[in-house]
């Protein structure tokens, strides 16, 4: 079973923006002054024939289904690749254009989605067309002191994002888990060279990467990620593919709060990462040992999920928000948006996609997930050497917290504003993620 070699294909291709195209990720406008790196989507095509299985990786804060299906139908009409073999996912890059129609604060190019979905079916065509027999090898090690649980809870049950010294005598521990593990599937060819390399682990990429030693939130940038795969091409080679598949970081940073001495944004910090889990994957990869990538099958199953809708309590905070003097934009925007709330007594599609890659699962998940979401598919899925890739497919919601933190207050948890589903949306998602995981083992 381990001397098993199969066909892989890959590719990258260069989505970087014209300069003044709006940025995403932030509660203010932005548009792109410069550009520190490019960014990228990539493709890797795993097996041949009908059973060909996809992954692609945007450096873009988030992936809608208004660029994936299209991609997906190109895909199938190019190559006869059905859609739920296609996974396309992004790296959530703060430092990339917006793709979002439904943003208004941040007007998005028609005319660059169009590119992007263009380039990216074609990023696919190449990685099919541009393939080499390999056998592939799973690793796994642990990264401590790069990621961190971004919400704590506080002595009255509340939780908040992050801490600050009018809190220090409220805080009573972090909110949530940390998922540590990082996880490879590296890819070598019959001279036992790396040749291809996947890396899954959770960690926002918003460290503002300049080129001035400031603060630069308005360059281009694939942040750390670019800098991780910047550092295996140092080692491996520059013809090595690599693409990275963010896991489940909805509640997890690079900020240490504890420790007054490592600057929580700009250039050191986007090296410091890049490095540091570029060092962490070399590790997994080197140890991994060869696994079977057959058989090779996926399964995509939408669920239909209650939009989260206004009741009292929100329309009360709204209220006292309009009587706050003076109001923040982040105050301005919640309000506002509760006030347009479209979505009372609506569902949502909720698309949740798993792959077996032989001994190896994955599942793409449609929005930034709460760490310990994806721990807990981990723990109930039927392979030990199981990804869980969160933005995958399209943006069915900016947030899942787990069913216990969607009431307590905390970022990523505040409906309307972080959270558009209802507050059980992240257990379904999960109890979906590992039913189809058994489904593709039975």
């Amino acid at each position: 079973m381990n001397d098993v070699y199969f066909n892989i294909g890959c590719a990258e291709r260069v989505i970087t923006p014209d300069l003044g195209a709006a940025m995403a990720g932030y509660f203010f406008a932005r548009k792109s002054a410069g550009v520190r790196d490019d960014i990228f989507a990539r493709a890797f095509a795993l097996g041949d024939g009908p059973s060909t299985l996809v992954l692609v990786s945007c450096d873009l804060a988030v992936i809608t289904a208004q660029i994936a299906a299209p991609v997906k139908n190109k895909v199938m009409e190019r190559h006869g690749i059905p859609p739920h073999q296609i996974c396309i996912s992004a790296t959530h890059t703060h430092t990339a254009p917006e793709i979002r129609s439904v943003n208004t604060s941040h007007p998005y190019d028609p005319a660059y989605n169009d590119r992007l979905i263009s380039v990216t079916a074609d990023v696919i065509s190449a990685a099919l067309a541009n393939r080499f027999e390999a056998r592939m090898h799973y690793g796994r090690t642990e990264v401590e002191g790069l990621s961190f649980n971004r919400i704590y809870r506080l002595k009255d049950g509340s939780e908040i994002f992050g801490r600050g010294k009018s809190q220090e005598n409220a805080i009573i521990g972090f909110a949530g888990p940390l998922d540590t593990s990082l996880q490879t599937l590296c890819f070598r060819d019959r001279g036992g060279r790396v040749r291809a390399m996947m890396v899954n682990f959770a960690c926002h990429p918003d460290t503002h990467p300049d080129d001035h030693g400031a603060k630069q939130e308005n360059l281009i940038s694939a942040d750390w990620p670019g800098e991780m795969i910047k550092s295996l091409r140092a080692v491996y080679g520059q013809e090595l593919h690599v693409i990275f598949l963010q896991g489940c970081s909805g509640d997890i940073n690079h900020v240490n709060y504890d420790c007054a001495w490592q600057k929580a944004s700009g250039e050191h910090k986007t090296l410091q990462l890049g490095r540091g889990i570029a060092g962490a994957a070399m590790l997994a990869a080197e140890c991994a040992d060869p696994v079977a990538a057959d058989p090779l099958c996926a399964v995509m199953q939408t669920l239909s999920i209650p939009y989260y809708t206004r009741d009292k309590a929100i329309m009360e905070h709204m209220e006292l928000l309009r009587a706050k003097a003076p109001r923040s934009r982040k105050d301005d925007i919640f309000m506002r948006r509760i006030e347009e709330w479209p979505y009372d007594g609506l569902n949502a599609d909720v698309p949740i996609q798993a792959m077996r890659l032989g001994d190896v699962g994955m599942v793409g998940l449609p929005a930034e997930i709460f760490n310990g979401i994806g721990m807990e598919i981990k723990h109930y899925a039927p392979a030990a050497k199981t990804l869980v890739v969160e933005l995958a497919n399209t943006w069915a919601t900016p947030y899942v917290p787990t069913t216990d933190q969607a009431e307590r207050g905390g970022y990523g948890a505040l409906p309307i504003l972080s959270r558009h589903l209802c507050a059980d949306a992240g257990r379904r998602m999960s109890e979906c993620a590992i039913a189809l995981l058994h489904d593709l083992w039975n």
